[in-house]
């Protein structure tokens, strides 16, 4: 047919070492061969263009039209995809005339495992306190300075007292004035003792008015006597009730007179209190137990009304504040125990317990703000340190341990090996919490599993093993 078909190797007849080529391959090139060589045959007895078909008559030869058509299928031939790797067969036949391993095995184990959130979070003093002065003065005395230890109590700074001093002598004075005018002792009652009473009857102011009340009254009753005999006129008894109206009269305002020198004595003993407390507030004393972190004043100086002039802390129970992500809201709750790391302790850890959680979430970091107190007597803590806390959770996960000695890492992959009858089998696993001697593994693994412990690094994916 037009043309003599070249023959094409078959892919039996291939040497070896040549790629065989796919049989469908073969038949489009035999296509291929044949439409570039094949032509139309002139029709007897016609003209030379009269009978060909439209696309001969126009110059072009029919291989010209079927040769893009024949390509089109053969790239749509998809050829068999090459395999990735060798078959597990193949493997198996290539590592048979190899000696087997003798390994140890060990069962995967399902245990209980408490999940540990690890927070960081910086420390804070338990009080930490600007202290101010109340009073204005001048300083007088600084017996602290910073790094000082100091109680609850102790002088952190001393003003001039002088002008205070002399408004307590004054204070006093009223308020001797004040007890002697309610016939009071002039000295405070020593301690322990009672509070004298003021006998509002026996003051001679009382019993002045009293006498004349009395006396008023005998007048009265004797002239009413002397009235009803006719021996004294309508106008001396209006006379002696009158004088009866004026002593009574004048016994009420004693009375008032002594309720008045009582409400000056309340007011001279807290005249007394008020130059008593700011003789105190001349000196400023440590609010707590704590530590001097800083004196803004030195002997004299002006120290103006509530002024800072020393800063406390108290470091011996240290708050840790702690922001707990959303999804472990419902896990944290007072009393937990946790677990504190300081970097600059050099992996000492400290232990404490959550004190505090917040009733709210934070809407912008969606975090929950939880404070736990650390003990730290010993000083080795300082506020303002940051700082790693870890705790147990309530809620307990099973999970798959094995030993360590089981897992082999390369690259950053870890993998075990499986013992399946008489050969292994990888499985890469990803490794979580650690323990004495096993270690925790989320992998395609179940529990009772036998994993290779020994000769591990000498076992590859299908070794044969024995032991």
């Amino acid at each position: 047919m037009g043309g003599t078909e070249s023959k094409l190797p078959d892919a039996l007849d291939m040497p070896g070492g040549i790629e065989p080529v796919p049989r469908t391959r073969q038949k489009a090139a035999r296509a291929t061969h044949f439409l570039t060589n094949v032509d139309v045959p002139r029709t007897a007895g016609l003209g030379k263009t009269a009978c060909r078909p439209a696309h001969v008559r126009n110059g072009t030869p029919m291989r010209r039209i079927l040769l893009p058509i024949v390509l089109s299928l053969l790239a749509c031939q998809r050829p068999p995809e090459a395999p990735t790797g060798p078959a597990r067969g193949e493997v198996a036949r290539r590592l048979e005339g190899l000696p087997r391993v003798p390994v140890a095995t060990s069962a995967v184990e399902q245990q209980e495992l408490s999940r540990t959130l690890e927070l960081t979070g910086s420390l804070q003093a338990e009080d930490q306190s600007n202290v101010a002065t109340v009073l204005p003065g001048v300083v007088a005395d600084t017996p602290v300075d910073v790094g000082d230890v100091v109680k609850k109590g102790d002088a952190l700074l001393r003003l001039d007292d002088r002008d205070a001093r002399l408004r307590l002598l004054a204070a006093q004075a009223g308020l001797m004035q004040a007890r002697a005018r309610l016939n009071l002792p002039l000295e405070d009652p020593a301690d322990g003792q009672p509070r004298p009473q003021v006998a509002v009857e026996s003051l001679p102011e009382i019993r002045m008015a009293q006498a004349g009340v009395e006396s008023a009254r005998l007048d009265l009753e004797r002239n009413r006597k002397l009235y009803d005999e006719k021996a004294v006129s309508q106008q001396m008894m209006d006379l002696s009730r009158l004088k009866m109206d004026q002593a009574q009269a004048g016994l009420d305002q004693a009375r008032n007179g002594i309720l008045q020198a009582m409400a000056g004595l309340a007011n001279a003993e807290a005249q007394v209190q008020m130059a008593r407390k700011a003789v105190a507030d001349m000196t400023v004393r440590a609010p707590f137990h704590g530590a001097v972190v800083r004196r803004n004043v030195s002997v004299g100086e002006y120290a103006a009304p509530q002024a800072p002039v020393v800063q406390l802390v108290r470091s011996d129970v240290l708050r840790l504040l702690l922001d707990v992500p959303e999804s472990a809201v419902t896990t944290v709750m007072p009393g937990l125990d946790v677990e504190v790391s300081v970097q600059g302790l050099g992996g000492v850890t400290v232990r404490g317990k959550v004190a505090r959680v917040a009733p709210a979430v934070d809407g912008v970091t969606r975090s929950l703000r939880v404070e736990a107190r650390v003990d730290n007597k010993d000083g080795r803590l300082r506020p303002g340190m940051f700082a790693t806390a870890k705790t147990l959770l309530p809620a307990r996960d099973l999970a798959l341990f094995v030993p360590r000695e089981a897992v082999i890492t390369q690259s950053g992959t870890s993998r075990v090996f499986v013992v399946r009858g008489d050969h292994v089998e990888e499985r890469i696993v990803v490794l979580g919490e650690a323990r004495d001697t096993a270690v925790e593994v989320r992998g395609p693994l179940k529990p009772g599993d036998r994993v290779v412990v020994k000769n591990v690094d000498k076992l590859v994916d299908g070794a044969p093993v024995e032991g």
